[in-house]
């Protein structure tokens, strides 16, 4: 519970505050960073020799 003042959960791309923390393995995201930061598809995720799991 201290926890949460101390450091409340925020959105990892525009880091605005959370009302609820994100269930586990999900990535904390806002209701608009997250569309546009969805997981890429296991095709598009290497580019040469650079792999990436979004956008």
């Amino acid at each position: 519970m201290l926890l949460d003042f101390l450091a409340p959960p925020v959105c990892l791309a525009c880091r605005h505050l959370l009302r609820t923390p994100p269930p586990g393995g999900v990535p904390p995201l806002c209701s608009r960073c997250a569309p546009e930061l969805a997981p890429l598809d296991p095709a598009a995720r290497r580019v040469g020799d650079v792999e990436a799991c979004f956008l």
